[in-house]
């Protein structure tokens, strides 16, 4: 396993399942106005990479942005 793969695993983690299922379920842009967050901080984009790895998906969670 590649150290950038080692160290998004380690974030994702350490984030939790529920975390993830609010992001996903309920729009990251949302959460990140209410907690104080940029869009396109680097755990969405580590999250939005797992998500492509994983299953080929290529999504972006706050879709607002100019990503």
């Amino acid at each position: 396993m590649e150290h950038k793969d080692k160290v998004l695993d380690i974030m994702l983690r350490s984030t939790g399942l529920a975390f993830l299922a609010i992001l996903v379920a309920g729009g990251c842009s949302w959460v990140n106005r209410k907690v104080g967050l940029e869009d396109d901080h680097a755990l969405e984009e580590a999250i939005e990479y797992k998500i492509k790895k994983e299953t080929g998906l290529d999504i972006d969670l706050t879709p607002e942005s100019e990503e």
